[in-house]
């Protein structure tokens, strides 16, 4: 079970929940027609099983692998929308707005992880945003 929550968690980083555009309502389909995926699904398939794997190597309690879970849905979430088309930034500001929810995403993390598992997690985020980085400064064009 832990591992499915970590792997659901994992890949809303990467991915948003696909629904029938009948149920969209105006703002959910404007949000889904600028939705642009950095990853290609098969980079996506090989992150979420890294970092997997990362998690499970922090060896978290059941109640600090939710409190984990929770905030870093709620961070990821944010950063998912940060290069879609009706944001408008820069890859500039995209970088910038990245290093603010990471900045935040880790203080919650101190609250809740011992020092090796916040270790571990600060590792694990700073490879994470260095890669979305190099990826924006590529110039590789967005996934559609």
């Amino acid at each position: 079970m832990k591992t499915i929550k970590t792997l659901l968690a994992t890949v809303i980083v990467f991915t948003s929940v696909g629904v029938s555009a009948q149920n969209f309502t105006k703002k959910e389909f404007n949000r889904e027609i600028n939705e642009v995926e950095l990853f290609t699904s098969k980079e996506r398939d090989e992150i979420q099983i890294w970092f997997n794997q990362e998690v499970e190597n922090m060896n978290m309690s059941k109640e600090t692998l939710e409190a984990y879970e929770s905030n870093l849905l709620i961070y990821t979430s944010r950063m998912m929308r940060l290069n879609d088309k009706d944001q408008g930034y820069t890859k500039d500001d995209i970088k910038m707005h990245v290093d603010e929810i990471v900045e935040t995403l880790n203080n919650k993390m101190a609250e809740i992880l011992n020092q090796e598992q916040y270790r571990i997690h600060e590792i694990n985020f700073k490879i994470l945003t260095n890669y979305i980085k190099v990826r924006l400064d590529s110039g590789a064009s967005p996934v559609s």
